[in-house]
């Protein structure tokens, strides 16, 4: 059986997340539900450019991993990008870290505390 750490999936984002990357992470989030990974973190920490279409596959990819009770947690530090998803509350939707090791860590503590 998995460790929690070895259950968590993180996806890096490329430097733009648009209409021509945006099928591909939906597509890539479907793959990793249907195989059974419902833990994810998504680095976006090389991301530069974050479109509406973007965010629209975020928030898609956010759905498919909940539908199955998981949970999907964001990783930046780009203030633009963190302005973006501050406008568009999505900063209220996501869980959001500095770090894919505080992402992780988040979810060890959740595990703990469900399991306590």
């Amino acid at each position: 059986m998995e460790s929690p750490a070895e259950s968590i999936t993180v996806t890096a984002l490329p430097r733009v997340v648009d209409g021509l990357t945006a099928a591909r992470l939906k597509k890539t989030f479907r793959s990793h539900v249907d195989s059974g990974r419902f833990l994810h973190v998504v680095d976006m920490l090389d991301v530069e450019l974050l479109d509406s279409t973007g965010l629209g596959a975020l928030i898609a990819s956010m759905r498919s991993v909940r539908e199955v009770g998981g949970t999907v947690r964001l990783v930046v530090v780009d203030p633009q990008i963190l302005k973006i998803l501050h406008l568009t509350g999505l900063d209220k939707v996501f869980s959001i870290h500095a770090t894919i090791d505080g992402a992780r860590e988040r979810f060890a503590q959740a595990t703990v505390r469900n399991s306590a």
